[in-house]
Parts: structure tokens; sequence; C-alpha cells
């Protein structure tokens, strides 16, 4: 089964992955984040980081900083100036899970209207390696 796996992410067959995964949202993220090498969901992240800084104690910039982001709740970064819109969002969604952080990055203006990330990532590998990036940047609890 393992060389399948493999053989199946060197094809980049994610078709084959979604069945194994039966066809679940929440099962097929998991797969993903335990296939997602630490040098790729760097690569992955690189995009990010025109907008946000990832590190602690590090400044905002157009977008937090995203030092330990998945330990803690929506709108605490500190300093950070959050829109009354995601402050609303934030008070229905109080922790980013990788399940919230894989719909953020889906599409955060369906989530939040008027939010100035434009960032959005259609395949679902790619947000699954940013996901545990942000997972390995942070605090361990």
């Amino acid at each position: 089964m393992g060389r399948w796996i493999v053989l199946c992410i060197k094809r980049k067959s994610y078709m084959r992955l979604k069945k194994l995964a039966l066809l679940s949202s929440p099962g097929l993220l998991i797969l993903l984040l335990m296939l997602a090498t630490p040098v790729a969901a760097d690569r992955s992240f690189n995009k990010c980081k025109s907008c946000h800084s990832i590190k602690e104690g590090g400044k905002n910039g157009t977008g937090p900083n995203l030092w330990n982001i998945m330990n803690r709740g929506t709108a605490q970064a500190d300093g950070y100036k959050y829109s009354k819109k995601f402050l609303a969002w934030s008070e229905e969604n109080p922790m980013w899970t990788p399940e919230l952080m894989d719909l953020w990055l889906t599409n955060s203006k369906k989530m939040v209207k008027g939010t100035k990330m434009a960032y959005r990532e259609k395949k679902e590998n790619k947000r699954a390696e940013v996901i545990q990036y942000l997972q390995s940047m942070g605090d361990v609890q």
C-alpha cells in the first residue's frame, strides 16, 4: 500500500488519493497533511510571504504575522487591525483548525466579504502543504 501512495504522489494522481480517503473532505485533508513534506510546505508558503511574516515576535504586514496561528484564536495577532467583518466572523469561528484554514485558503472572500486577503489556492495538496507549514511554525502544544 505504501508503494501505491508514493506512486500516486510521484504521478500527481490526487484523484487516487481522494478515492483512498473515501471521498471525505476531512479524510482527504488529513491524508494530504500527512503526505506534505517540509520542503514542499515551505515552497507552497512562499506566496504568502508577500503579505505575512511568520516569525516569533515578527511584525504584521498587509496581513497579520502568522507565527503560532494554528495554536491561537482567529483575530488574535498582536497589533494587527482586523476589519469589523473579520472580527464578527471570528466570534463564530474562534479557533483556527486545519479544516477552517483549508476553507479560508480556498476562498477567504467568500467567508468574509471585504477581506484584504486576495490569495486563493485551488489545489488541495498545496493548501495542505501551507497548513502543514503553518502548524510547524509555532509553539509546540
